[in-house]
């Protein structure tokens, strides 16, 4: 599982995600061919985005449901 942050510098597009759902993101798949462009799931609001990768930052976590 990857936890997406926006980064701070922001096209507009991104800048009203961020405004509207915040900074952070869990990627649920992939849209674009090169992995550029991915779909996630905001969890400030739960609202699900369409993000590039050059406006944030991905990092993998632990899925915490897989060791209960």
């Amino acid at each position: 599982m990857q936890l997406l942050s926006l980064k701070a510098s922001l096209d507009n597009y991104h800048q009203s995600r961020a405004d509207k759902h915040g900074y952070l993101y869990v990627h649920s798949r992939t849209i674009g061919t090169v992995g550029d462009v991915v779909e996630a799931k905001s969890l400030a609001t739960g609202g699900i985005v369409t993000l590039m990768a050059p406006y944030f930052d991905a990092k993998e976590i632990e899925d915490a449901q897989k060791n209960t």
